[in-house]
């Protein structure tokens, strides 16, 4: 009898030893109740997971919207977890949805919470500057390239860039990111004809901006630019009628398209063109254009007309094609034998500290023509004063304020050339090679 008893009491406690232990149920804890996302862009979902018994995974869903991702813990088994899920706010999502967040214990026991997000629609289009037409001439191997810039911007992030053209099988993405991004790139072409261009922008959003030319694909031009000018050459002016005017007319075309030219009225005697009587630019489109020209001469003696006429090709290729033009104009006068002045209008004494105006006036008969003059001043030191004579009479000024006692002297050299229209140089002092004149100042206190 004892016997049973005690065998009783072993099954009893070993009964006890086999009974399965119990654990609170696990617990889900949002850091908030409801946060906001924005479309196209991704947001956060945060809390703490509890679970006495040991966390096995916890899992985070969104049906709506294709969120559902499932995270397995370690062997050791945390009974405490902070999460910290990235979720995308899918292109086009408006409105509210609630994020399911499950936890499982090692017992299987479950628990869940959730957050309330709010997806904030974008609605502003991004913006891109506007296109300009382009004009490509194919080099000689059938290939060219033209170059593209554009800015983009918008209110929340940019996603991608694309210009395309079908037609010229053309297809450029750019990856963009940030609210603005300027690209610069160059696209190379092979096709020739006109096709039209586009670019669009993306947003994060999935919201477009759109901007359209037109692509110009020439094949290599080497036919230059034609002038056309039917007057006189050379032109003769009677030299008894001033002013000494003429009307100057001429016409330009391209056989593809002209970009711009230049006329210049040049006389003979300034060979380095440094003094145009008339200089003028001009920007053209199309294939012809029009010179017409009131020009002006100031004096007696020989002169040219150049025109210089390039198309387009000259701004988009390495080469390009020109066409210059040159008429002669003559202005003729009974034969001059007068040299041209220089004279000093200023004083030949002067005070340390006083401010003096010192002149030098350049005469001829019939008119100066010239590059413009040096005079230089000495007195342990050497100073360029220049100034441009033109016409019959020039007064070149300079104040100036000596600032030490001793002996000044300005001279005008003759390195730059002074002539008349009929090539009469001023008289040299002392048949100097080095200038024509000069000027003795005493300075004293």
């Amino acid at each position: 009898m004892k016997r049973l008893t005690y065998i009783f009491a072993a099954l009893a406690v070993l009964a006890s030893c086999q009974q399965t232990e119990t654990y609170d149920a696990p617990k889900v804890v949002m850091d908030a109740e409801s946060i906001s996302a924005r479309t196209g862009f991704t947001f956060e979902v945060t809390g703490t997971v509890t679970a006495p018994a040991g966390i096995d995974h916890f899992s985070v869903k969104c049906a709506a919207y294709g969120i559902d991702k499932t995270y397995s813990l370690s062997d050791v088994k945390p009974t405490s977890y902070a999460f910290k899920v990235e979720c995308l706010a899918h292109v086009g999502v408006s409105g509210e949805e609630d994020v399911i967040v499950s936890a499982v214990d090692v017992a299987g026991q479950t628990a869940s919470g959730k957050v309330r997000v709010f997806f904030e629609k974008d609605t502003v289009k991004p913006t891109v500057t506007a296109l300009e037409d382009v004009v490509v001439f194919l080099k000689g191997e059938g290939e060219s390239s033209f170059h593209i810039s554009f800015t983009a911007k918008d209110n929340q992030g940019l996603m991608h860039a694309t210009l395309w053209s079908n037609e010229a099988g053309i297809q450029k993405i750019w990856k963009l990111s940030g609210t603005e991004e300027t690209i610069e790139d160059d696209i190379p072409v092979t096709k020739t004809g006109t096709f039209p261009l586009t670019l669009d922008v993306f947003d994060n959003s999935g919201l477009t901006a759109t901007a359209t030319a037109t692509l110009t694909v020439y094949a290599a031009d080497s036919e230059a630019p034609v002038i056309t000018y039917g007057g006189a050459n050379p032109i003769l002016i009677d030299p008894v009628s001033k002013p000494y005017k003429i009307s100057f007319n001429a016409n330009v075309t391209d056989n593809v398209g002209l970009a711009g030219g230049q006329i210049q009225v040049i006389n003979k005697q300034d060979v380095n063109w440094a003094n145009p009587v008339l200089k003028k630019e001009y920007t053209w489109s199309g294939k012809s254009a029009s010179i017409s020209e009131e020009i002006t001469f100031p004096a007696p003696g020989e002169y040219f007309i150049y025109v210089y006429a390039a198309d387009i090709s000259t701004t988009v290729q390495e080469w390009g094609n020109s066409a210059e033009l040159y008429v002669d104009v003559s202005i003729d006068v009974e034969e001059d034998t007068e040299k041209p002045t220089i004279t000093f209008l200023s004083p030949t004494s002067a005070k340390v500290g006083e401010t003096y105006t010192l002149q030098v006036e350049f005469k001829d008969n019939v008119g100066i023509l010239s590059c413009w003059p040096t005079i230089n001043e000495s007195a342990g030191w050497v100073k360029a004063w220049p100034g441009e004579v033109v016409g019959t009479r020039t007064v070149l000024t300079k104040d100036y304020t000596f600032t030490s006692a001793g002996w000044v002297t300005i001279y005008v050299e003759s390195g730059n050339v002074i002539a008349d229209a009929a090539g009469n140089e001023p008289a040299r002092i002392d048949d100097s090679d080095w200038y024509y004149t000069y000027l003795v100042i005493e300075v004293v206190e």
